[in-house]
């Protein structure tokens, strides 16, 4: 049987629902630059894919590279004034206090700035025994190399890691580290369905999260 020692999750749209914030910082960047505001829905599937995508959103997949940077730099600046306003989902803080009182260590794998991730742990007060950003590899999520770094970091081989996201890209990472990987379909995702990620599990809401670790299958040793 295979113990499990660290659960890895994605940041946005696994842990913390981020969009609200995104979606007021769209709105900022619109008003500011006479743009059409684009729907809630709209913005919030967009969100995982980053600044960049939302500006792409906003203004083409056509705006020349220099004015791409200007406005996401500038967009990146409006949410500046909110991002640190975000939640986690329900369950989530329960979640991540049962994992603690079971001695099972917790990371963010996440593709977030160490800018933003950094000061909105502090916000919500959390402790993850490894955050890894860009900042800290050489290739961000598909690549496996955060997920190979993390678990360096905890002290378990990826084969003890369960890698947890709501988009295609964090199920690529853990299953190319080799991984259990567990896909959940309440964040932001993108546009394939779960079904199409090849994840160990597909879960709905969070609560299944800690379910899942009971399960004798993924083989967490003494979970009570």
């Amino acid at each position: 049987m295979k113990i499990i020692r660290a659960l890895l999750f994605d940041l946005d749209g696994t842990l913390v629902d981020t969009a609200p914030e995104f979606q007021s910082a769209v709105r900022d960047f619109c008003t500011a630059n006479g743009y059409t505001i684009p729907d809630a829905t709209i913005i919030r599937k967009n969100v995982s894919q980053g600044a960049r995508a939302l500006v792409k959103m906003i203004c083409g997949d056509f705006i020349p590279l220099a004015e791409l940077e200007r406005k996401r730099q500038q967009l990146l600046a409006c949410y500046n004034q909110h991002y640190i306003n975000s939640r986690p989902f329900n369950g989530i803080t329960q979640l991540l206090q049962n994992l603690d009182g079971h001695a099972l260590h917790w990371g963010i794998i996440t593709n977030k700035p160490l800018i933003y991730a950094d000061p909105l742990l502090n916000a919500l007060s959390w402790s993850p025994d490894i955050l890894v950003c860009p900042e800290h590899v050489q290739h961000t999520k598909p690549h496996p190399e955060g997920v190979y770094w993390a678990c360096e970091k905890i002290g378990c081989t990826p084969t003890e890691a369960i890698v947890i996201g709501d988009h295609s890209r964090d199920i690529s990472a853990g299953n190319s580290a080799g991984s259990h990987t567990v896909a959940v379909t309440y964040g932001y995702g993108d546009d394939s369905a779960p079904q199409h990620w090849s994840a160990d599990r597909i879960i709905h809401q969070v609560d299944e999260i800690w379910e899942t670790c009971l399960d004798i299958d993924l083989g967490i040793e003494n979970p009570t």
